[in-house]
């Protein structure tokens, strides 16, 4: 059982971020979003591998469950800051014990963040606590999936289910060109889409990344 300063930062930690509130209220409560709204409200876009995964307390309220994710850059879409970032995100013990599995070294692996694992992250801006999420959840979390012939495909946890409502009518309210490339990407709602298009297209979506 929390302590009461524990649940207070929690559920302060949840309005300042909502992204976190996600992880405690499930999530059949996530909105969907778009490609806009993901790039908009994002304050980190990055292509990256990830290099290590751990779960550990947080710095000043140990007894409540943080995830730390490093992950090497491979292409800086906004935000990041040097050739490796780490983020800090909010971790209830009870997705901890169903999804983590001890390492050799004695850190984790979660289905959500595995080392080795390539990723596109749209993030958060940090709230107040040093903590951050993925931006709709799982929506904001792509999967690389790379081919015999090193193409690259990415997916998000929705299946890109979506992804692309309304995007060409925001781009062109917005005064972004949709290229050829990035109109047939549009035209494919719910399945998986070419890496450098997508990443193209979320470089001039979103305002500067302001929420």
């Amino acid at each position: 059982m929390l302590r009461p300063y524990c649940l207070r930062f929690c559920l302060v930690t949840c309005l300042a971020l909502p992204g976190l509130a996600v992880s405690v209220l499930g999530q059949a409560l996530v909105r969907q979003v778009n490609l806009e709204e993901l790039s908009r409200h994002a304050g980190v876009i990055v292509h990256g591998r990830i290099v290590e995964v751990r779960a550990e307390g947080h710095p000043d309220y140990p007894n409540v469950r943080t995830l730390v994710v490093a992950l090497n850059v491979i292409e800086n879409v906004r935000g990041a800051k040097g050739k490796r970032i780490t983020f800090r995100q909010y971790a209830p013990a009870a997705r901890l014990r169903s999804g983590a599995v001890a390492t050799p070294a004695g850190k984790y692996s979660t289905a959500e963040y595995q080392v080795g694992q390539e990723l596109v992250l749209f993030l958060y801006p940090e709230s107040q606590y040093g903590l951050t999420s993925p931006v709709g959840a799982g929506q904001g979390r792509f999967r690389v999936l790379r081919d015999a012939s090193g193409g690259a495909l990415i997916v998000n946890e929705a299946g890109n289910r979506g992804l692309f409502e309304n995007v060409a009518a925001s781009a062109k309210q917005s005064g972004v060109t949709l290229s050829g490339a990035e109109q047939r990407m549009l035209a494919r709602p719910g399945s998986p889409v070419e890496l450098s298009t997508f990443l193209g297209l979320a470089k001039r979506l979103g305002g500067g990344g302001q929420p």
